[in-house]
């Protein structure tokens, strides 16, 4: 039991399975009050209408936390992550313009030197 104990309390396994948690949670949230929302506009639809938008809600609830093993990866950055583009100092374009000069070779082929 306390080998188990360990395994799961490692922190590497705790960050992990954390990081799915509050990603599940905050996709799934924002899910179902898109739902909520397309419930709410179709108020004067069909009960088979507003039923659908619930149940295709609660099938991507289900399939949350497989899609990132099948899907390009959609990660919510949390914490200083949002503004760290605001806070980054101006790139300067003359060094912009110098990392990126293209030399051609004695073959006629182009690279990009940087």
């Amino acid at each position: 039991m306390d080998l188990l104990f360990d395994f799961l309390s490692s922190s590497s396994y705790t960050v992990a399975w954390l990081t799915v948690v509050l990603n599940v949670f905050v996709k799934g949230t924002a899910v179902l009050m898109a739902a909520a929302l397309l419930d709410f506009m179709l108020q004067k639809a069909s009960a088979s209408v507003r039923y659908l938008v619930w149940s295709l809600a609660l099938g991507i609830l289900i399939a949350l936390p497989i899609l990132p093993k099948l899907l390009p990866a959609w990660q919510i950055n949390f914490g200083s992550g949002l503004f760290a583009a605001a806070l980054q100092p101006p790139v300067s374009t003359d060094s912009a313009v110098n990392s990126s000069a293209i030399t051609v070779n004695s073959a006629g082929a182009q690279y990009v030197d940087g």
